[in-house]
């Protein structure tokens, strides 16, 4: 039984390295070039390293269809891998009761050929480079979670409404 759990928790030397942060209420990919994403995106066919932790509390990273689980924790660094044999999507959600938006911590794993995943990922880099200012600008919003506690309505949230800010201090 140690044997099969070592295998299971030791990443192999040669795995590529995907960071994950949990934060209320999604995931965040950042992948070695930089760039983040709120779905995971992986090659077909090489180890995946997971290196995660949160911003706010406990999570649990659950992707069923690679038999993952592990806890995400505040303050400390955990790893996983997996390595997908097949291309296609696989749901990933948060396995720790985490607040009220718990059940809405859903995600996606996305498995590309190695070829297309290198081509997604030059891509996704330069997401933002096509768009007009105001556009990206609300993109970043949604991708960073800011739309969790502000708006652009002029309602007061959790924080502060960040409609008419442009030009100001």
């Amino acid at each position: 039984g140690f044997q099969a759990y070592m295998n299971t928790a030791t990443p192999p030397p040669n795995s590529y390295e995907i960071r994950v942060t949990g934060q209320k209420w999604q995931w965040w990919f950042t992948y070695p070039n930089g760039w983040g994403d709120p779905e995971l995106h992986a090659p077909r066919g090489i180890p995946i390293k997971l290196t995660m932790t949160s911003e706010d509390v406990i999570h649990s990273l659950f992707i069923p269809d690679f038999r993952l689980k592990k806890d995400v924790v505040p303050g400390r660094y955990t790893t996983a891998w997996f390595e997908a044999v097949a291309t296609g999507g696989h749901h990933i959600f948060c396995a720790e009761y985490c607040g009220t938006e718990h059940s809405g911590m859903v995600t996606r794993a996305v498995i590309h050929e190695p070829e297309d995943y290198l081509a997604w990922l030059e891509n996704a880099a330069s997401f933002y480079d096509e768009m007009p200012p105001v556009t990206a600008g609300a993109e970043m919003m949604k991708k960073f979670g800011c739309v969790q506690c502000h708006n652009m309505d002029g309602k007061v949230g959790t924080g502060p409404p960040l409609n008419d800010l442009f030009g100001r201090e």
